[in-house]
């Protein structure tokens, strides 16, 4: 686990220094010129609720009754550890925006309102990404019926907010990487410390 760990972080060093180079520019352009060109109402409506799920409104009361629910039925490891993980991934994120500070996409019309913090990574596909792969494991972990099927469809989740911050044109392509990755790190450390017996 230590070298996935390792190779996400090495994907992630090398994703940050080509964006701050410009090198991804025309990679970017292109991509969110496609989701300009596939613009449609429904398409608006629907995407705009997705990405409005994979807020921190929505996801930070839905971690904490989660981790309520796991307090009561005596599954305190387990929302430990959903709480390192997506913490930690959210908190990564701000702190690389924060940080590297890159503008937002100017290419085309938003179709949603422009958020004010930096483009880099993205916020809500790291907090999808990491929701969702939370979720996975405790399903996983707990030997829930049907556990491949809801992991999938958490997973399916992540990967349309991931697209909606595209689709919306309020984050290049290399921000929802560059968030997927950061949530992979984090769902790699939790599962290292588990296998480790730190969290056990």
């Amino acid at each position: 686990m230590h070298f996935f760990i390792i190779i996400n972080v090495f994907f992630l060093i090398i994703l940050t220094i080509i964006v701050n180079k410009n090198v991804t520019t025309g990679f970017d352009e292109k991509v969110l010129a496609w989701f300009d060109s596939i613009e449609s109402l429904t398409l608006n409506s629907f995407l705009i609720l997705i990405t409005w799920l994979g807020s921190l409104w929505i996801l930070l009361p839905t971690l904490a009754g989660i981790t309520i629910g796991l307090l009561f039925y005596g599954y305190r490891m387990a929302a430990i550890v959903f709480n390192i993980g997506f913490i930690g991934a959210v908190s990564t994120t701000y702190i690389m925006k924060s940080l590297i500070e890159r503008p937002r996409p100017e290419l085309f019309e938003n179709i949603t309102t422009m958020p004010y913090d930096s483009s880099y990574p993205s916020a809500h596909t790291t907090q999808a990404f990491a929701f969702a792969l939370m979720l996975s494991l405790l399903v996983y972990s707990l030997d829930t019926t049907f556990k491949t099927s809801l992991a999938s469809l958490f997973l399916s989740f992540a990967v349309m907010v991931g697209i909606s911050r595209m689709y919306l044109q309020v984050h290049f392509p290399s921000d929802v990487i560059a968030g997927v990755l950061i949530a992979s790190i984090w769902t790699g450390i939790v599962i290292y410390l588990i296998n480790l017996g730190v969290l056990r």
